[in-house]
């Protein structure tokens, strides 16, 4: 039964879902009248009847068991979608029948809502449709929860798979029949569409903002999604946040892509000699430069607390420019950068679900440290792996720009995802930590979490993806833990991680390391609180580490999987490989007095060795595999590093690495092209069908990272896209060389090509017009930022693309991808290359398998 509102009241909850009586496919190709970018400030709907409903509820739906096969794999299957892409896709009826690749059929069924909630708990990865009537075209906004994904009237959106409830899209409402059709991910289905308070506006949710500090008079960040409910772009706008002393702070605004959101970050002026613990401050979106009234208005509370209160700090990240939190709870005693003694600092990792003011409160203020808990790019984020990993990363150093600490009693600790995080970034950072203390952890995602690739026989395709998933692979890493303390804290009673976990990491731990301590408690947490995150024995353990100095150091053996992700412990650098994504490993000692290093190393095509703390002056010996290298000159540039490379066996001294090789700052792998500022650019050269795909996918793609990673990806098509003035922003471009219109300005001489009907990769081609691919390269005009591209050979190829899993922790995207359509029928067997480019990014030396042989 249909249900209609025509309420003046605010967002009420309702159900909407499914795909109308055309395909899929071909709504993607039918005009939707809608306006070319504006560049004036028109930005509202025309003017609808006060009579069009407030609220569309819908009670009735049909839904489909489960059709898919996913885990954390590169390509997952699933049987509607096969058929969304392919074209054949029809409006289902109850009772019609989808037969999977295996023979089994699935029966989509009738099913109503209670309350306006669809139980969907026996559905997960299945689907649920609907359609409802809306008697003119319109922008309303959709709020579900429980869903992966929704196809609204066929175009992809975001979904809300941990029923969070804030999520709110705008999306274009036809008149007459319009379609949802909802991925399900949890226990139930919550939805709505509800008329925009106005076509742009603050949301009141999901805004990120820091603690004030009495007498610190300093800019602080803070960020505020910005819905644009209008068919237009918002564009030349700043926001205004003005303090009631009227100090005022103008930030720019980049534009705002049309039905989408954007949170926003802007600057908040210094309150020094404010004394309340509330300060009050309106936050305005207006017109720069133009004195006429805003377009969004909203009122700002922020907590301000003593120098020794727990605080929530903000930055600015290197990924994309947005705005993210950490927490703190400063030590007892002030220090300062002077003080012969400063305190330690701990890191602390929170659980899934958890935030980092709730990680911060289960700790009890130190004299000896400082306590600071990451936000990790949201409460669930990536279980601190990918973004997730970086956001720990910058929270530490910006912490430290704040709060001076001794770098040798930095430590690091965390429960159950959070515990697996100290697992995942103690054996990739070695250097950074003093002691790790795991709690309640798992190891990786092959002890827990499950759906890791596993291959029997492995092709040569399968075994390259293999070696895509190593830098996940926390085991194959622990011997870069023989440095720094560990100590292993787990309940035998937990439910959530198994004790099995700790014992097995316990295992591997004894058989090497000399600074280990274990504690199994026999019930779920250890003391009569929960205390295992503040636990007083763990504390003191932690407590009593000191990170030795360089020169303290007689040896180093480390390991590493991606010189882009880990790269160095100490004096050590392993800077490329000869095998990519193999263990590389160097075991090398030193001897201070006589200035001499020996080692060996295996899969390492550069290495450089640091040797400020040596004295200046002397020469420098050094013995890699057996080669002596006398005599070498204490190097006075590079930080006094000596860099090595090896060449069919034969080490020799080498210049610092040019910027336009593979290394530490740009390794490859596909998820790296989110980064350095990541601006997604859209083609607007292709057919109709061709260009509606491109910018639905980037909007798809920027609100799904701003859901899952707090994110906040800039959207551009390509014929705004500006190369010279984003030339240290990686770029991310959709469609392919003949729609895109920035592919020439950045991929001219790439050696992996995209057109229509095919796939060039040096001299070999692939054909056909349901092909995609992914991969990054450098940009040229960069040494840091990269071009991704997610691309197809026509609209089925492009459509594929749409819900690869590239923002799912865990799941690995080489250099270079290419699958067909007809993976989402065999998942991984289907891909049709699988590599990696070689250390000058070219593909002479590039590592790249084919199905079908070379």
């Amino acid at each position: 039964m249909l249900r209609i509102h025509c309420l003046a009241s605010a967002l009420v909850l309702a159900h909407c879902l499914a795909p109308s009586a055309t395909t899929l496919s071909s709504a993607l190709a039918q005009p939707t009248d809608e306006p070319q970018a504006a560049t004036g400030p028109a930005l509202f709907e025309p003017a609808v009847s006060s009579s069009l409903p407030m609220t569309i509820e819908l009670d009735d739906f049909l839904v489909l068991p489960a059709v898919g096969n996913y885990g954390r794999l590169p390509l997952h299957q699933d049987a509607v979608e096969a058929e969304i892409v392919s074209g054949k896709w029809q409006s289902p009826s109850d009772g019609a029948t989808l037969e999977l690749p295996d023979g089994e059929k699935k029966t989509w069924r009738s099913a109503s809502a209670d309350g306006a909630t669809l139980n969907t708990r026996m559905l997960r990865g299945g689907y649920a449709y609907a359609t409802f009537d809306s008697p003119a075209e319109r922008v309303m906004l959709l709020a579900a929860s429980g869903d992966a994904a929704v196809y609204v009237n066929g175009e992809l959106r975001t979904g809300d798979p941990y029923e969070l409830g804030w999520l709110r899209l705008p999306v274009l409402v036809r008149k007459g029949e319009n379609t949802l059709l909802f991925h399900l991910a949890g226990d139930r289905l919550k939805a709505e569409l509800t008329k925009p308070p106005s076509a742009v506006f603050f949301m009141d949710e999901d805004r990120t903002l820091p603690t004030l500090v009495r007498d610190e008079d300093q800019v602080v960040w803070g960020a505020v999604p910005v819905v644009n409910a209008s068919r237009e772009w918002l564009r030349d706008l700043q926001i205004e946040c003005q303090h009631d002393s009227g100090d005022m702070l103008a930030t720019p605004v980049a534009p705002i892509a049309p039905l989408s959101v954007q949170k926003v970050a802007f600057r908040i002026p210094p309150t020094s000699g404010e004394s309340a613990d509330r300060v009050h401050f309106t936050v305005r979106l207006s017109h720069a430069g133009e004195i006429i009234a805003p377009l969004a208005t909203t009122e700002l509370e922020l907590n301000q607390v003593g120098p020794h209160d727990v605080q929530i700090r903000t930055f600015r990240s290197r990924i994309d420019g947005s705005v993210q939190p950490y927490a703190v709870r400063p030590a007892r005693s002030a220090a300062s950068a002077g003080d012969a003694t400063l305190p330690g600092m701990i890191v602390t990792l929170h659980d899934v679900g958890t935030d980092c003011r709730e990680q911060i409160d289960q700790y009890e203020a130190k004299d000896w440290a400082h306590v600071v808990a990451p936000q990790g790019r949201r409460p669930y984020g990536f279980d601190w792996e990918d973004w997730g990993r970086i956001d720990a990363l910058e929270a530490l150093a910006d912490a430290r720009t704040h709060y001076p600490s001794d770098p040798r009693r930095t430590d690091l600790t965390g429960q159950a995802m959070g515990g697996h995080g100290v697992w995942h970034l103690g054996v990739a950072y070695p250097d950074l930590f003093a002691a790790i203390a795991p709690s309640d952890a798992w190891a990786s995602f092959w002890s827990y979490g499950g759906g890791m690739p596993s291959f029997e026989n492995p092709t040569p395709i399968e075994s390259l993806i293999l070696r895509g998933y190593s830098p996940s692979d926390t085991v194959k890493l622990l011997s870069n833990l023989a440095g720094i303390g560990v100590y292993i804290l787990h309940g035998a009673a937990d439910a959530a991680v198994p004790v099995a976990q700790a014992r097995f990491m316990r295992s591997r731990l004894a058989g090497f390391h000399t600074n280990f301590a274990y504690f199994e408690s026999p019930a779920s947490d250890v003391g009569p609180d929960g205390e295992n995150a503040d636990w007083p024995p763990l504390m003191e353990f932690l407590q009593r580490q000191v990170r030795p100095t360089a020169a303290e150091r007689t040896a180093i053996d480390f390991t590493t999987a991606d010189p882009g992700i880990s790269s160095r412990d100490d004096w050590v650098t392993i800077a490329a490989q000869q095998e990519p994504l193999e263990l590389s490993r160097a075991v090398i000692r030193q001897d201070v007095e006589t200035r001499t290093f020996v080692g060996q190393t295996s899969n390492i095509a550069r290495l450089a060795l640091s040797v400020g703390h040596l004295s200046p002056g002397q020469s420098v010996d050094v013995t890699l595999d057996g080669q002596r290298l006398e005599s070498i000159p204490w190097p006075e540039r590079d930080n006094h590093r000596l860099w090595f490379e090896q060449s069919d066996g034969d080490w020799k001294l080498a210049e610092r690495p040019a910027p336009r090789l593979k290394g530490p700052t740009r390794n490859g792998m596909f998820k790296s092209a989110f980064d350095h500022g990541a601006l997604l650019v859209y083609g607007t050269a292709g057919t109709d069908q061709e260009n509606r795909w491109a910018e639905a996918k980037a909007r798809y793609d920027a609100e799904t990272f701003w859901y899952r990673g707090g994110g906040s990806l800039g959207l551009v098509p390509d014929t705004e896209f500006d190369a010279a003035g984003s030339s240290g922003r990686s770029v991310v471009l959709y469609g392919n060389a003949d729609t895109n219109l920035a592919w020439p300005k950045l991929l001219a001489a790439c050696p992996v090509q995209v057109k229509r009907g095919e796939v060039r990769v040096g001299d070999r081609t692939e054909s056909g017009d349901d092909l995609a691919v992914l991969m990054v390269y450098p940009r040229t005009d960069s040494d840091a930022a990269t071009v991704g591209i997610v691309a197809g050979t026509g609209t089925a190829g492009m459509a594929l693309t749409n819900r690869v899993r590239y923002f799912i922790s865990g799941i690995a995207y080489p250099d270079v991808m290419v699958f067909g359509t007809d993976s989402l029928q065999d998942g991984a067997s289907a891909i049709r290359g699988w590599g990696y480019f070689g250390p000058e990014w070219s593909l002479d030396s590039s590592d790249i398998a084919w199905r079908d042989g070379p």
